[in-house]
């Protein structure tokens, strides 16, 4: 049974500024990869971080509505932890 999950990507600001459809599309196919599908996906803001997270200090973030199941949602949380380009 799927479910719909809004999904907050904090994805790393000098990727995203070499590319922004590129970004865009590697964290959008991780969720494609495992079996979802993607209602709807924006550049939500590009903020200054309250701390550093692997060394940079700004961030952008992509917020995407995805249809999922249950059990592909804890295989996507492990493959975004193992991604560089998305910071959380």
């Amino acid at each position: 049974m799927s479910r719909i999950y809004e999904v907050m990507f904090l994805l790393d600001n000098n990727a995203v500024r070499v590319g922004w459809k590129e970004s865009k599309a590697a964290a959008t196919g991780l969720i494609e990869k495992h079996g979802g599908k993607v209602l709807s996906a924006r550049r939500w803001d590009e903020r200054k971080l309250a701390y550093t997270i692997k060394r940079r200090r700004r961030g952008t973030y992509l917020l995407a509505y995805a249809e999922l199941s249950g059990a592909s949602v804890a295989a996507l949380r492990r493959e975004l932890d193992l991604t560089e380009s998305v910071l959380r």
